[in-house]
């Protein structure tokens, strides 16, 4: 299809285009045609009009199928990255705040010791770490 080939297809300025060829390439192809429906902070209505624009193609004839997912897509973690999954516990955040070599944050990660200073759901104050060098 024409157009389609930009940047994956994408048109990150006016989604609702998205769900416009979309619904040719399903018209094209008689096959479905399903996309990831998100939900965007600096647009927060914007997933009303995708589905209003999905629910008006399937009316139409279109077999457009929008998919809502159930956590964030493209979210990349990891220990030494901007978001890690372990930055919500405080020992973490002390042995992060150390700033060691991605070897030595895994020799302190498998110290058993660890596991007795973060807080557990029965004993929320132990939340200290033994300072190691």
């Amino acid at each position: 299809m024409q157009g389609a080939g930009r940047a994956a297809g994408e048109d990150i300025v006016n989604p609702i285009k998205e769900v416009a060829w979309m619904r040719r390439l399903s018209a094209e192809i008689s096959r479905p045609v399903t996309f990831a429906m998100i939900q965007v902070d600096a647009a927060p209505e914007l997933w009303r009009d995708l589905m209003a624009a999905s629910m008006e193609a399937v009316a139409d004839g279109a077999d457009i199928w929008p998919q809502v997912a159930g956590r964030a897509t493209g979210l990349l973690s990891g220990h030494h990255t901007t978001y890690c999954l372990l930055d919500v516990i405080p020992a973490y955040q002390q042995l992060k705040a150390r700033k060691l070599t991605h070897e030595q944050l895994l020799v302190e990660l498998r110290d058993p010791c660890l596991l007795y200073t973060s807080p557990s759901p029965r004993d929320r104050t132990r939340t200290r770490m033994p300072s190691s060098a």
